[in-house]
């Protein structure tokens, strides 16, 4: 985070259950050495991904959030990038990525999903259409389909599928943007949205930006994701490349 060209203005961090001692103690010491506020969310039980997601949605004090998992990497100007498409009217926005395995220099492959609107509509029917390390979104959007649930291992597809029906207009991006792990490698990817640096199960980030009409943003990582969304209202859905 402390990397990213355009700082965000919160950090909310998941955690999703108990965690060991090291690993609690870790979490508190990047919030304590963030230059951004950090707030920590911690639920008494592992309740899975989708609901710690939505649990961290309701943490963020802006309205755009971008996400991202603990073992992912976002490249240093994804929000830079990413932020000034969804100030433009986008709803929801994604992009490719580039899986590494132990070291970020080991590339082993890359994900680019369809760019144009009715491509991802198309693919949507079979696939998931977003790369979900990679989104930004309006939060007001996410939370009016109904945020996450508890949809295990597709929440993320059952969420787009939601925000398609209900926006206009989304698409993708080709370019690479930010990073995630995946196994047995993992991605990286980076663009216009902000990671988060914590490294419990999951965690939530917010931005603003600098002058009106610009958006508010806000950030989630939770040990293997990342989310973002903007606050104006509709404006269609897209991913680049």
């Amino acid at each position: 985070m402390d990397e990213q060209t355009r700082q965000p203005d919160q950090v909310v961090i998941v955690r999703d259950g108990p965690v060991p001692p090291a690993l609690a103690a870790r979490v508190a010491e990047l919030a304590a050495a963030s230059p951004v506020p950090v707030d920590v969310v911690e639920l008494e039980r592992n309740v899975g991904l989708g609901p710690a997601l939505d649990a961290g949605l309701l943490a963020c004090k802006h309205d755009v959030v971008a996400r991202m998992d603990a073992d992912d990497i976002s490249l240093p100007h994804r929000f830079a990038v990413q932020m000034p498409i969804i100030e433009s009217g986008v709803d929801l926005l994604g992009s490719g990525l580039l899986e590494f395995g132990a070291d970020p220099a080991d590339v082993t492959g890359s994900r680019t999903p369809p760019t144009d609107p009715d491509d991802i509509k198309v693919r949507a029917r079979f696939a998931d259409p977003f790369n979900h390390p990679t989104v930004v979104y309006r939060k007001a959007i996410v939370r009016a389909v109904g945020g996450y649930t508890d949809f295990a291992l597709m929440e993320d597809y059952l969420l787009w599928a939601k925000m398609i029906v209900a926006a206009p207009g989304w698409r993708t991006w080709p370019s690479r943007w930010s990073s995630t792990a995946s196994a047995p490698g993992r991605t990286r990817a980076g663009a216009g949205s902000r990671s988060c640096a914590p490294r419990s199960r999951s965690s939530v980030g917010s931005a603003r930006s600098g002058s009106p009409p610009a958006a508010s943003s806000c950030a989630t990582c939770s040990c293997g994701a990342a989310t973002g969304s903007s606050p104006n209202g509709s404006g269609g859905w897209r991913t680049d490349g």
